[in-house]
């Protein structure tokens, strides 16, 4: 199965995709075997309809006398590529006017063709040009791209999938209540170098995925899929993403005990938490701008120095190659990411590499100096950073939390492309649930279900009886008490003992209170390095935190905030909300005037 998803996983690379698309676990279950197989013949006629078509009569596109050969090139790639039959996929106008709308600000939009599934569109299709983008602003129809006109259409006409072609970009739109639109943009130029572009293309878009296939084989259908599994992904990065702020707090609090406490002497252990998560957010969103290309990936400098998504890929070919152990021998890693988070703030001007500065509250080195070894008050331009020892194994996991999903036991490597901002929000509200602790006592790291690992003093549950010692376990972790009464039984705290082998020895060097600690081993959850979840008095660790519905702090989901931002914003940017006049009657303020208004948003987050 591996074979399979690294498969989907290569053709998915070669497309661009911005925003919803579908999940390589979706693809598995509905292409175990793959793609649908080569065709030579069809690929070769491609190839000559291609050439026709980028070269007709060697006089090249742009012309009004090219539009017979654009439009034949695009219905020979939906009619002989795609299989789509005269009856299915429709160009007359008494087919496509059924979908014709009204959008207001936008105007009036018609599909060119219309693909049905009995009295219902399963596909709009636009086609633009011949010398035209789909993802460029056509002045002579107003100030969205092709692209974005499909948005509006499909929204106003409720059909879920459109496709826009300009023949070279063939681009599937797709748009679902409550999220960003996506995009998967095919190359045509692509299919005769790349056929697995070709394979994909026919395999998803065949008229066979829209009028034959069980609604959950559609292309919709698979998007439907994909979306749920895109719900799952959250869950997972955010907790992945609280494991690897936990893990990070272990690292820094470690490095504090060596130093005798000197380095979190002046720190509360709020804003140490609150350093991590900004540690984790710093990270998301340099994955999510370096693949979006919006940092300048394609400098060799910046990708070999500074990028985080090669970081990951350096640490972990060491780590298959020797062993993760070793990493914790080297220290290049952490000083590279401060390296890149003050480049991201305050730029770069080099003959190799240019950075614009972000500025802002997220990347600013003196917001958490103790991140670079150096004390409160001090300054990232005059003050010289002393950066943590922060081991490379640390970073690994901190930079894998991100960029993989654990399925399975299996890793697979997590596309940010695809990644909604709205997930973003949802991972950063779930860190907000929690906060950090100094431990008074023993505490141990349990596991429980329902993503419940709750951290209970050791002293606590030593002092409960039978009975309320079950009840505890079961209010704090899930589990039913049959099982946490065998799991509580000697001979299964020994088989836990035994697995966590001399990391078990290590954490408790006394034989008193190893005794008291081996009767709940069961229940102790391992850390990522496979050593038991303990806490020594006065260390540091991650609790569960009431902060968050305390303050009414939350992440405002999209449902919300489009409507806030459209009935705020219409009444300042076109003459006519203010007087009750009628949406279609709107006129938009002048440019002057737009930009001249001031808009400050005091709970804008990033």
């Amino acid at each position: 199965m591996a074979s399979i998803a690294a498969h989907h996983a290569e053709w998915l690379s070669l497309l661009d995709v911005s925003g919803p698309f579908l999940s390589v676990r979706v693809l598995k279950e509905a292409l175990p075997n793959g793609l649908d197989a080569h065709d030579p013949q069809l690929a070769a006629e491609m190839r000559a309809a291609l050439e026709q078509w980028a070269d007709p009569d060697g006089a090249g596109l742009g012309s009004a006398d090219d539009v017979e050969v654009h439009l034949a090139f695009v219905r020979f790639v939906l009619h002989e590529v795609l299989g789509f039959d005269d009856d299915v996929l429709r160009w007359d106008a008494g087919a496509t006017s059924r979908w014709t709308v009204e959008v207001p600000q936008v105007g009036m939009l018609t599909p060119d063709a219309v693909v049905l599934d009995g009295d219902d569109a399963a596909l709009l299709v636009s086609v633009v040009g011949p010398g035209a983008r789909v993802d460029e602003i056509v002045s002579e129809v107003g100030t969205l791209t092709s692209q974005e006109r499909m948005v509006e259409h499909l929204k106003a006409t409720g059909v879920r999938v459109g496709l826009v072609t300009d023949g070279e970009r063939w681009s599937l739109v797709s748009v679902q209540e409550g999220e960003s639109p996506g995009f998967a943009t095919w190359w045509s130029s692509l299919w005769g170098e790349e056929k697995v572009t070709l394979q994909a293309f026919r395999t998803l878009l065949h008229q066979d995925r829209f009028v034959s296939m069980g609604a959950d084989e559609t292309i919709a259908g698979l998007l439907n899929r994909s979306s749920e599994d895109q719900r799952e992904v959250t869950t997972k990065l955010g907790n992945q993403t609280l494991d690897a702020v936990e893990i990070l707090i272990r690292t820094i609090d470690r490095i504090d005990q060596e130093r005798g406490g000197t380095l979190l002497a002046d720190v509360p252990v709020e804003d140490l938490y609150d350093a991590a998560v900004t540690v984790m957010m710093r990270l998301i969103f340099l994955f999510y701008a370096e693949e979006n290309e919006l940092l300048p990936v394609v400098e060799p400098l910046y990708n070999d120095r500074y990028a985080a998504s090669t970081l990951r890929e350096r640490l972990q070919a060491a780590a298959d190659e020797y062993g993760e152990e070793v990493l914790e021998t080297t220290h290049d890693g952490w000083p590279r990411l401060l390296a890149t988070w003050r480049a991201v703030f305050g730029g770069v001007e080099h003959n190799d590499m240019v950075l614009a500065p972000y500025g802002g509250s997220l990347f600013d080195p003196d917001r958490y100096p103790l991140l670079e070894g150096r004390l409160p008050g001090t300054s990232w331009v005059s003050d010289r950073a002393d950066p943590l020892p922060i081991d490379n194994r640390t970073v690994l996991h901190l930079l894998s939390a991100l960029q993989t999903l654990d399925e399975g036991g299996q890793r697979r490597k997590l596309s940010f492309r695809a990644l909604d901002v709205e997930q973003i929000g949802h991972v950063y509200e779930g860190m907000l649930d929690h906060t950090a602790a100094r431990a008074d006592g023993w505490v141990l790291g349990l596991s429980g279900v329902a993503a419940r690992e709750p951290e209970i003093e050791l002293d606590l549950i030593e002092s409960l009886d039978e009975k309320a010692l079950l009840s505890f376990l079961k209010e704090q972790t899930g589990r039913s008490p049959a099982t946490l009464k065998k799991w509580v039984d000697d001979d299964e705290a020994d088989k836990a003992v035994t697995k966590f082998g001399i990391t078990w020895t290590a954490t408790f060097a006394d034989a008193d209170l190893e005794a008291q600690a081996r009767r709940f081993a069961k229940l102790i959850r391992p850390d990522s390095t496979g050593a038991p979840t303990v806490f020594q008095p006065g260390s540091v660790y991650v609790a569960d935190s009431s902060h968050r519905g305390a303050t009414g702090t939350h992440y405002t989901p999209r449902s919300l905030t489009e409507e806030i931002v459209k009935h705020t914003l219409d009444a300042l940017v076109y003459v006519g909300p203010a007087n009750g006049t009628p949406e279609d009657e709107w006129e938009l303020r002048t440019p002057e005037e737009i930009l001249d208004l001031k808009i400050c948003d005091p709970a804008c987050g990033s």
